[in-house]
């Protein structure tokens, strides 16, 4: 996205999500500084206990209203949205340019091939791994409900086996997150995909599966928007076509400097508070979830699977995240005009510098 932007002489800022120590702020600062484009970084707001331990205070319900509220109850609240209820911002004063669809142009699900050629069995071990890796939390009805969902796509691999890896991405993944997740931004906010519009789609879908395998669409656009910038390393990931090692395709003499910064000694690299365990915030969850025995929910997870996964052994936050805000639309409390007005907040410790 800041390529593209970029090469079209938009006046914009960037920003990033995290603390000062993020692998993504530093990565991200290396991309603005090589573009010569502003940053701003998005820190969350943290406070102090009476014993000095850094946290971050989280609120679920107001969080879970204004993700729902906005994406009319569809939302996942581990997504933070906008309050709905603020004035609207003017698209003459700014706009969002998303960058989701980026992940398009990358190939999607074709990434996790690597250097592997594509086959009917590793196409579908593939997307089960990342579409159905919460099948232990469903009843087994469910499970047959979502497969069914997904047949079609799955099938694709029997003609052409990497095919469901890169169609799947688009419709399942990008396309169903930002039917709901995006156009819940826009109630409050001008917001745009530009990676991901029709006539982009169209032209991505054009290209064979081989030539969507190994990043090297995006590689060559990349280098084409903004030469220079493919070779800023990334964030504990590489370019697909040279993980495995130098790739003729590009500058394999200069594979080590493009060696993934890693952060491994800094303990808040990737720090997201929705994304650790917590005891409290999993403990609520738990409450949440399991204690309104007459919901719908129960007709299609498994209460026992769930309860222990919320108990810490195995703890998925996302899968958590999206129970309680399944539950939560259920109870129909994001149909309110008005935001929850006595919620119970949760401290969530921040790792120490």
């Amino acid at each position: 996205m800041l390529a593209a932007l970029t090469a079209a002489g938009v006046d914009f800022t960037a920003y990033t999500n995290g603390l000062p120590e993020s692998g993504e702020v530093h990565i991200g600062r290396r991309v603005t500084e090589h573009l010569g484009v502003p940053q701003r970084i998005n820190q969350p707001k943290t406070t102090h206990t009476r014993e000095g331990n850094e946290i971050v205070i989280a609120d679920p319900e107001t969080q879970a209203w204004q993700t729902l509220r906005s994406t009319g109850g569809l939302g996942n609240a581990f997504t933070i949205l906008p309050n709905p209820s603020q004035s609207y911002v003017s698209p003459l004063t700014t706009a969002n340019f998303g960058g989701q669809g980026g992940e398009i142009i990358r190939g999607g699900f074709l990434r996790y091939l690597k250097a592997e050629d594509p086959t009917p069995s590793n196409s579908l071990a593939i997307m089960l791994k990342y579409w159905t890796n919460n099948a232990d939390l469903l009843n087994p009805l469910a499970y047959e409900a979502v497969l069914a969902d997904y047949a079609p796509i799955l099938d694709m691999r029997w003609t052409d086996p990497g095919r469901p890896l890169f169609e799947g991405y688009i419709t399942n993944r990008t396309g169903r997150w930002l039917a709901t997740m995006r156009h819940g931004e826009s109630v409050v906010y001008p917001h745009t995909t530009l990676l991901i519009d029709n006539q982009l789609v169209r032209r991505l879908k054009s290209f064979s599966t081989d030539e969507m395998r190994g990043e090297k669409v995006a590689h060559s656009v990349m280098r084409k928007l903004a030469p220079g910038l493919q070779d800023i390393p990334f964030f504990r990931d590489r370019w697909t076509f040279e993980q495995d090692g130098p790739s003729d395709f590009y500058a394999p003499d200069s594979w080590h400097e493009r060696e993934p910064h890693t952060a491994h000694a800094q303990p808040r690299a990737d720090f997201n508070w929705r994304n650790v365990y917590s005891k409290d915030l999993s403990g609520f969850i738990r409450e949440f979830v399991l204690d309104s025995p007459r919901s719908m929910l129960f007709d299609i997870i498994n209460r026992s699977a769930v309860e222990t996964m919320l108990n810490g052994k195995g703890y998925r936050p996302p899968a958590a995240w999206a129970l309680f805000s399944a539950q939560y639309a259920l109870a129909q409390d994001w149909l309110s005009p008005w935001a929850p007005s006595s919620t119970k907040t949760i401290g969530i410790p921040v790792p120490k510098r």
